[in-house]
């Protein structure tokens, strides 16, 4: 089985932390409400690390208001949790770590003539932001390929 460069590289981050998550898997994801066919989604592993996944390869992993909205509760949930040492965000695919925001989505809510679609956007994009500022826990991510 051949393993994708971002795959390749969180293993090496694994390892140089001396984390092994082949062999220390808690649970598939983080929380009953989501899976790996989400489009982001979270692996909780018994060596504390977690796992954030952005999943829209197709999309070039461009962040949608629902997945800004997940992220947030994520961060939240992880900073509650005392077993998380520290998290790693990735992006699937080859092409791109995050192409940054749904321009799609957005597009659509200026044609519509709905500014609130875009405020309802930004706001939380915002806060998720200022959370991974003020988190304690090392926060490590794997960009490769397009990152905005």
């Amino acid at each position: 089985m051949q393993v994708s460069r971002n795959e390749r590289r969180l293993q090496i981050l694994l390892n140089h932390l001396q984390y092994h998550p082949s062999s220390h898997l808690l649970s598939t994801v983080h929380s009953a409400n989501c899976s790996k066919e989400d489009d982001v989604f979270v692996e909780d592993y018994e060596n504390g690390a977690r796992i954030i996944t952005l999943n829209r390869p197709k999309h070039l992993n461009a962040l949608t208001t629902v997945m800004i909205i997940k992220l947030k509760k994520f961060i939240k949930e992880i900073r509650e949790d005392s077993a998380a040492d520290f998290i790693v965000l990735r992006g699937v695919g080859t092409k791109a770590f995050c192409a940054g925001g749904d321009i799609r989505e957005l597009a659509t809510a200026a044609k519509e003539n709905t500014p609130q679609v875009i405020v309802n956007y930004f706001a939380p994009l915002f806060r998720y932001v200022l959370s991974v500022y003020r988190y304690k826990k090392p926060y490590i991510t794997i960009l490769d390929g397009i990152t905005m």
